[in-house]
């Protein structure tokens, strides 16, 4: 194996409470630190200690930097959604609820993008 390179990691399945318990422990985690603060390996290394204790994974520190970096990617998302006049999110079926407005905005863009190409 090449220097630099790291082994592939087994892929794993994370169940909903798996899931939940890494983001509230970042969370948590977060909310203890100074202003500008950056999520490091060393982090990810004490909440994969963490979900192992808990739920007996055997999940790596790269595994769970993946699975952070998979909601951390889809939250930026979620708030531009939510930035926007009208939309709101609904916690019981966690989802965004975009408004009539937008969605008229989104059809059209839609509509040039298909008679663009």
């Amino acid at each position: 194996m090449s220097k630099g390179k790291e082994k592939i990691e087994r892929t794993i399945v994370w169940d909903e409470d798996q899931s939940k318990f890494m983001l509230g422990w970042f969370t948590d985690f977060i909310k203890e630190q100074h202003a500008g603060f950056k999520i490091k390996k060393q982090h990810h290394f004490k909440c994969s200690e963490a979900l192992n204790r808990q739920f007996n994974m055997g999940v790596t520190a790269t595994q769970v930097e993946r699975h952070y970096r998979h909601y951390k990617e889809n939250w930026k998302f979620v708030a531009a959604a939510l930035s926007k006049s009208g939309n709101t999110f609904d916690t019981t079926r966690s989802m965004v609820l975009i408004s009539e407005s937008e969605k008229a905005n989104l059809k059209v863009l839609a509509l040039f993008m298909l008679l663009a190409t």
